[in-house]
């Protein structure tokens, strides 16, 4: 069965933070909401899963979808992106902002599906190791994560009045020291836990599974370091 859990996370300067996941045997996925308190519009990062689910999410929180103003991909892996051409149907007002090798990973899947075609031809890029503005109030810079596709990443947004940081990684085996430094710098960091190594290896997977995981993402031992790294920083 596929479990759906919604966290809720308020903060002193009025943001809200909303985390939804999608939790299979083989799978994780991850859709993330940043907006303001009122809202007036909302970022929304990675839509892995179902539009029906992202729009009863924010409708559990009373956020009006048509103030979502953008969809930040970290990857254009089918776990990440599975829901949004449906999605970006229904969000009226939403711009796609992923790195230009991720808008070219989204080009590719034309075949499958036109609508990303159209989605990339007005997606907003943003390089590595670079910052740019959102609107009035937010600003996204975007890192690069250790992953098996073109482009993944990780972002920081800041609220540029109240001075709030947000950092995102999912899918990916290290994280760069100038995304250690803004994660130090972010009030909340969100950061993904993997796998346990010694579990991995002796599990029944095929080898070469095992391997791509050991690759691509961060194993418990590894995430622990980071975070106090992180946190002492």
């Amino acid at each position: 069965a596929i479990t759906l859990f919604i966290v809720t996370l308020m903060i002193p300067v009025l943001l809200y933070v909303s985390f939804f996941f999608n939790d299979t045997a083989t799978t994780e996925i991850y859709t993330l909401s940043l907006h303001d308190a009122l809202p007036i519009w909302s970022i929304l990062f990675d839509a892995g899963i179902s539009r029906k689910r992202v729009i009863a999410g924010l409708g559990n929180l009373d956020i009006d979808p048509n103030t979502v103003k953008y969809v930040c991909i970290t990857h254009a892996h089918w776990d990440h992106i599975n829901g949004l051409p449906v999605l970006m149907n229904y969000l009226k007002n939403a711009r796609v902002v992923a790195t230009s090798q991720t808008i070219d990973e989204l080009i590719k899947l034309k075949k499958r599906d036109p609508r990303f075609l159209y989605l990339a031809d007005k997606a907003i890029s943003v390089e590595f190791n670079d910052t740019i503005q959102l609107g009035r109030n937010f600003k996204i810079s975007c890192f690069p994560a250790v992953h098996d596709i073109d482009g993944a990443s990780g972002y920081r947004v800041e609220h540029l009045k109240k001075k709030f940081a947000i950092s995102y990684i999912t899918d990916t085996a290290a994280i760069s020291t100038d995304f250690v430094d803004a994660m130090s710098n972010s009030d909340i960091f969100f950061l993904e836990s993997n796998h346990d190594t010694d579990l991995l290896d002796k599990s029944k997977r095929p080898f070469w599974l095992k391997s791509r995981i050991r690759k691509t993402h961060l194993s418990n031992d590894k995430f622990f370091q980071l975070c106090q790294q992180i946190l002492s920083d």
